[in-house]
């Protein structure tokens, strides 16, 4: 079938054209995809959400290389989930690292492979920040639970970055004393 043909489609809101678009390019969407995610499942996520983008775009479009047209949404898809998912790797590995440093001596006698030992820990630390002035709750949990940047914390707190800073290396150092007391 000829792009004009599947383009028609499109515009009669003919569903097949979905049908001859994974016929003539799904292939190459594919490809395309994988070549940026390096995953067969995220690659065939982002192609159905090319078909979903391709249905929502023509009309009013009318592209006249429909294999370009929909190559374009496929990379451009691709390259926003892979930027989405490394940002989130990012951000998890460095708050992870910021706190591992309070928590790996308590590793051992939590066991924190269990379920029952993350529970544990975590209530210690819930005890702990139950102890700490609001502030420096809204810092911490700003940071660790909801995984914010130092200059967002500041800026909702209106405080400066160094501050939230300091107030996230003295609760990390307190914390630590706090589960090594507690124990």
């Amino acid at each position: 079938m000829e792009d004009f043909q599947i383009v028609d489609l499109f515009w009669a809101r003919d569903e097949s054209a979905i049908a001859a678009s994974q016929i003539k390019y799904g292939r190459m969407l594919q490809s395309t995809a994988f070549s940026i995610l390096q995953s067969d499942p995220d690659a065939e996520e982002v192609v159905n959400d090319v078909y979903l983008a391709a249905w929502g775009q023509i009309p009013p479009q009318r592209p006249v290389y429909l294999g370009a047209f929909l190559t374009k949404i496929a990379r451009n898809l691709a390259l926003k989930k892979y930027r989405s998912e490394h940002a989130q790797k990012r951000t998890a590995n460095r708050l992870f690292e910021e706190l591992n440093e309070v928590t790996i001596a308590q590793a051992d006698e939590y066991m924190l492979s269990s379920e029952e030992g993350q529970e544990q820990l975590a209530g210690r630390i819930e005890r702990f920040l139950a102890g700490q002035t609001p502030e420096k709750r809204a810092v911490f949990l700003r940071r660790y639970f909801y995984a914010q940047e130092i200059g967002q914390i500041a800026g909702e707190l209106h405080m400066s970055s160094s501050k939230v800073k300091m107030i996230l290396l003295r609760m990390r150092r307190a914390l630590q004393s706090y589960l090594k007391e507690d124990t």
